[in-house]
């Protein structure tokens, strides 16, 4: 039974909180712009080159370079503010392109959910190098 009496004191204490039962207060619903572009944290501005499940086969797998890619969620805070890092580290290895390139995959994305998968990415923002040897 206390439980029940904490509960309805807690609807009590937001009822009026939140003005309703006075008319003197209005409550005004407020509109919030998801501040999330639906792009991700990249665009193709950036030397950050944005991979996904549609290309991500055709640039990453069996190619002789070095890839740095980078697994980030777009509504990860951490993400957000390593993002200018990454993109600075992109444009420094610039020169560097034909044997180093970096890379990023949004896991919010659900699209790119498999690959994410793919290489268990548990954390974000996540950093992979990944190697590819060739045969000559």
């Amino acid at each position: 039974m206390p439980r029940f009496i904490f509960w309805l004191q807690f609807i009590v204490v937001l009822w009026h909180w939140a003005g309703i039962g006075n008319p003197s207060v209005r409550a005004v619903p407020v509109i919030i712009k998801n501040p999330i572009k639906k792009e991700g944290l990249y665009s193709s501005q950036d030397d950050v080159i944005i991979l996904n499940k549609n290309n991500m086969e055709d640039r990453v797998y069996g190619k002789s370079k070095v890839w740095m890619i980078e697994f980030y969620n777009s509504w990860c805070g951490h993400c957000i503010k390593f993002a200018p890092t990454w993109r600075q580290f992109a444009s420094d290895l610039r020169g560097w392109r034909r044997v180093v390139s970096v890379g990023a995959v949004d896991c919010a994305n659900d699209d790119n959910l498999e690959i994410c998968r793919d290489f268990d990415i548990e954390a974000y923002p996540s950093i992979l190098v990944c190697l590819t040897l060739s045969v000559f």
